[in-house]
């Protein structure tokens, strides 16, 4: 699917919801770009339960997605629809704010958020029959999901797909052993004493972020600014459908990924 290249400001949280949101929840809104189509969202920390929601869209068109890093689980829900999602994903603790360095962390949120990605090769399909027993789930994910079924998402990957996932390691090593000189130079040579999304590179380790947070998608340590990313949940179809006809009725659903030090600055109420 083809990018749109337009940047859409995001819409900075105020004074008024600073002092709206103290701990232990904290809420930002913003805007992004969905197939050249603007819509507004915004995500919610909850250190106290250890848990991110996040919204995208409005009345029927609205998704909601709940983190809960406690048991690793993600729940999706849309407003129209008539089944509710989980998903795995990394187990984490939202960080100890108390333990951290509030000086090293007062810096200003950009102004502008990339337009929304897309995985190409990866499409969430929900399984055929429901959860039969949800007593592992949080309170808030059943209160996402209210009386709706409950449905597993499986990832499926095209086969364009399925022959990266394998090559990247490989990959991955090979560009490690040839060119890790050349990315020590680069890094010193791009450093800014003054970007408060480089200062990881000096050493400083007032903030010590879990790199599976990184690693999951909750927050980008190296990035400087925030981008969108968006996942397709899909039905499936009965019966042996080769790709890309073995699911229907896909929907998309959307959260921000920030700057590892904003989204720890945003639980400090800095920003």
């Amino acid at each position: 699917m083809a990018e749109n290249s337009e940047k859409v400001p995001i819409a900075l949280a105020g004074p008024e919801d600073l002092h709206q949101f103290m701990p232990p929840v904290y809420n930002v809104h913003y805007s992004m770009s969905i197939n050249g189509k603007v819509e507004e969202g915004s995500m919610e920390i909850d250190t106290a339960n250890n848990m991110e929601r996040f919204s995208t869209g409005s009345g029927a068109d609205e998704a909601v997605e709940v983190h809960d890093f406690e048991i690793g689980i993600t729940g999706i829900r849309f407003s129209a629809g008539e089944k509710c999602y989980i998903k795995t994903q990394v187990k984490a603790h939202l960080p100890d704010v108390e333990a951290l360095n509030k000086e090293s962390m007062t810096f200003e949120l950009e102004d502008e958020v990339i337009p929304a990605k897309f995985d190409d090769d990866l499409i969430w399909v929900a399984a055929e029959t429901p959860l039969s027993d949800s007593g592992f789930l949080s309170n808030k994910i059943k209160d996402l999901c209210g009386d709706l079924p409950i449905f597993w998402l499986r990832p499926t990957f095209s086969s364009s797909g399925q022959r990266k996932r394998r090559a990247a390691p490989r990959q991955r090593r090979q560009a490690a052993g040839a060119t890790g000189q050349e990315v020590e130079e680069d890094v010193e040579a791009e450093f800014n004493p003054e970007n408060p999304y480089q200062r990881g590179l000096e050493g400083e380790q007032d903030m010590n972020i879990d790199p599976r947070l990184d690693h999951e998608g909750v927050c980008c340590r190296e990035c400087r600014r925030g981008y969108t990313h968006c996942q397709r949940i899909c039905e499936p179809l009965q019966g042996f459908h080769p790709w890309p006809y073995h699911y229907r009725g896909c929907r998309v659903a959307c959260r921000v990924i920030m700057p590892c030090n904003w989204w720890v600055a945003r639980i400090l109420g800095l920003v």
